[in-house]
Order: structure tokens, then C-alpha cells, then sequence
């Protein structure tokens, strides 16, 4: 039998698991396993590729589905940037964290840019807050009155927001809700307004439903695209915006001087091909407000995870890897164990890099069965150190975590 198991990120790290049992000789595909410990947020930078969506149809859902996008025309590039430190109060993670700059919306016209945080812990990967800079906005244009302003203050905006909550079995759906706050003072004299304390509130209501799983090809260069085995998320996230003034709620003229709608209600809907091992999804397909999930506007591609050469096989016959440990952990000593079973001749690799990414050691391994080695952790500083094992097609096989206290 196959076991295809799915940690859920909003649970737990020991609870959730996704269970779907398959016959082998009906579908002959490896199992994906996508956890807190093999999906890791490790310091570095994550590249995509925008395609074109011309030509993309909706993808199917169900068991052992083959999707092929190697076709995918990449014609501009975005990156996430994973640091292991950042603006307070994001400081006190020991887990890396995504730094993205994006706008804020406030009013027609006017954008605030912040910086988004995102972290992980025992359940998974979330929207972390955000950090805003002071400024000042001119509104003069809207009732010509140069003295109405907005101000905007120094402020951390901190709120729980998975980036995807994995459902427990196929056709399961998973509902989140939080709330992000956005503070500023409003200055209107036509309307006897003088630096009143005024909030933005965004209230999200967010759907994940496992709809599949099979193997998804991305474009690749130079050599032919890659199968990988992965579980497809459909996500629907719908956010209301709120306004208040003075701890009220504004006449609704007076937003729509501003060109804001009191309660507007904004649906976006995307799929994503999550493969264990990354820390990002392989793909992913927006379809905008579009909730049938049918009329793709945008598509992006994970270029960071193509690999030399395809896997040898992705057959049921392949001998599974047994569970990947390092022990003691938290360590206050100078040794760590790290042990897996190793069924394969290649040599893979075994990786131990610190917060900041830097490679502290890095060995390759050619012995074949249950492979035990004894880690010399007496060089290192006390923190936290990220273990990778890699097989010989470059494939993440399991990571882990090392608490090194000293």
C-alpha cells in the first residue's frame, strides 16, 4: 500500500497527518510528505519566473494526476528574500524569516509601502505582521485645502496568518480567520477633523482544500522538465476592509470622497503545487476573483527548484527512507548524532548550515543501508543550525533542526 501523508501546518506538529491509502499496482507513484520538518524556511533567496497564461488550462484535480507545464514561458523574474534577522519585534525568532516589501492600500491613489514578515513554528509557515515607517501624506487634492493631511506613524502590525493550512484528506477544506490592523490620523478641516486617530482594519477569511496529488513538470533549461511528485492546495482568501475615524465609523460619503468603499469585499483564489522538501510551492496558478477556479490570470514558477538530471524512478519498488534523526537535540554538549537509512549506491550529501546560511559542515556519504553519523558540534557557537540531506540527484531527501546550547 501507499502511504501519502500530509502534515497539517495548523495543528500540531504530531497531529493531522494526512492519510490516504492507495493500491500500489493501481497507481505506481512515490508518496509526497509535506511536514514542519522537511518543508524548512532557511535563510536565502527564493527565484520565480511570471509566465505567460495563454494556453494554461484549469488544472485537473484527483489522484495521480500528471500535470505538465514545461511549456511555460517565463517572461520576467521575482524573488523572496529569507534573512535570519530583521526590524523589531521579529528579532526574537530563531527561524529565518521572508522580508517582501508590498502596498498597503489606504485611499484613491495613495499606497503605503511595508515590509511583510513571515516565520514559522511547531504548525507550520505564517504571515507573521508587517512594518511601516512614518510619513506624511498630503490630501490637498481631494477638497483643495493644503493643510488636510494624513499621518502615518512608525508602527509593528503583528497577526497569524498561514500561508497555507494543509488539510487532513483529500476533498477537506481548512478555514482560517485574522484580522490586520493599520493605524494613521486623519486631517480634514471641511469636515472638523484635526489629527483624529483613524484605523484600517482588514478582516481575512481564508479556504484550503486539497483537491490533488500526482507529478508536475516546470519548465526547465537544457534538459528535459522533471516529474515531481507533489499535492495540489486550492486557496480562496476573501478580505473586507474596515474603516473607522475618531473610534467610529465614518459617514460613507466621506470615504467615497476618498474613493475607498466602507466593507469592500475582495476574493482571490490560487492553486499551488507544494512538493516536500521546499520551502516554496513549485507552482503557482492565480485566478483572481475568479472562485470557479477556471479562468487563469497569472501563473509563477519556482526556477530555484529544477535539478540537473531527472530521478531515477519515482516506482513503488524504490526503498523508502526511514525517519531522519539528530539526537540529543536541544544538545548541550559537543556531539550530535544525525541517523537515516540510506538504500541507494549514490553519494548524497549531508549539510549543516548556521542562521545566517553560512555552511559550518559538509559531507558526502557513499555507504549504503543504516547510516549513523557522529556530528563534532565543539567548533560551533551556541544557536540554531539547519541540517539538509541531499541524494545524488541533488533531490532534498529530510531536513532538520540542531539547538545547539552551550
Amino acid at each position: 500500500m501507499l502511504l501519502f501523508s500530509l502534515h497539517s501546518m495548523n495543528k500540531n506538529l504530531f497531529s493531522g497527518l494526512l492519510i490516504v491509502l492507495l493500491c500500489s499496482r493501481l497507481y505506481g507513484q512515490s508518496p509526497v510528505t509535506l511536514s514542519k520538518t522537511n518543508t524548512p524556511l532557511l535563510p536565502g533567496t527564493v527565484h520565480y519566473k511570471w509566465a505567460g497564461v495563454k494556453g494554461i488550462s484549469d488544472p485537473k484535480t484527483g489522484r495521480n494526476i500528471v500535470w505538465n507545464y514545461s511549456s511555460l514561458i517565463g517572461d520576467s523574474s521575482a524573488s523572496e528574500n529569507y534573512v535570519s534577522k530583521i526590524i523589531t519585534p521579529f528579532t526574537k525568532s530563531k527561524t529565518a524569516i521572508i522580508d517582501t516589501e508590498k502596498n498597503e492600500f489606504l485611499l484613491s491613489n495613495h499606497f503605503v509601502p511595508e515590509y511583510n514578515f513571515y516565520d514559522e513554528d511547531a504548525s507550520g509557515l505564517y504571515y507573521a505582521g508587517s512594518f511601516v515607517s512614518a510619513k506624511l501624506i498630503s490630501t490637498a487634492s481631494f477638497f483643495n485645502n493644503p493643510n488636510d493631511n494624513i499621518i502615518i506613524p512608525n508602527q509593528n502590525d503583528s497577526v497569524r496568518i498561514n500561508l497555507i493550512n494543509f488539510p487532513d484528506s483529500i476533498g477537506e477544506s481548512h478555514r482560517q480567520k485574522a484580522v490586520k490592523t493599520f493605524q494613521f490620523s486623519w486631517t480634514v478641516q471641511s469636515a472638523n477633523l484635526d489629527t483624529a486617530p483613524a484605523l484600517k482594519k482588514t478582516y481575512f477569511i481564508r479556504y484550503d482544500t486539497a483537491v490533488g496529488f500526482g507529478t508536475v513538470r516546470i519548465p526547465t533549461p537544457l534538459t528535459k522538465s522533471i516529474a515531481y511528485p507533489v499535492i495540489l492546495i486550492r486557496q480562496k482568501t476573501i478580505t473586507i476592509d474596515s474603516y473607522f475615524v475618531n473610534g467610529k465609523v465614518p459617514n460613507k460619503y466621506f470615504l467615497l470622497a476618498f474613493g475607498i468603499i466602507q466593507g469592500k469585499k475582495t476574493a482571490d483564489c490560487s492553486e499551488y503545487f507544494y512538493r516536500a522538501g521546499r520551502q516554496s510551492p513549485l507552482l503557482v496558478i492565480g485566478f483572481g476573483g475568479d472562485s470557479t477556479f477556471s479562468t487563469p490570470v497569472i501563473a509563477k514558477y519556482n526556477t530555484d527548484s529544477i535539478t540537473p538530471e531527472p530521478p531515477s524512478s519515482i516506482e513503488m519498488n524504490e526503498a523508502p527512507l526511514t525517519e531522519f534523526n539528530l539526537f540529543p537535540n536541544p544538545s548541550y554538549g559537543n556531539n550530535i548524532t544525525c541517523s537515516f537509512a540510506k538504500p541507494t549506491n549514490g553519494t548524497w550529501k549531508l549539510r549543516i548550515a548556521n542562521s545566517m546560511g553560512q555552511v559550518v559542515h559538509d559531507e558526502n556519504i557513499d555507504a549504503i543501508g543504516n547510516i549513523s553519523i557522529a556530528l563534532d558540534m565543539n567548533p560551533l557557537k551556541s544557536g540554531l543550525y539547519f541540517a539538509t540531506l541531499t541524494d545524488d540527484n541533488n533531490q532534498v531527501i529530510a531536513t532538520g533542526k540542531i539547538d545547539l546550547l552551550k
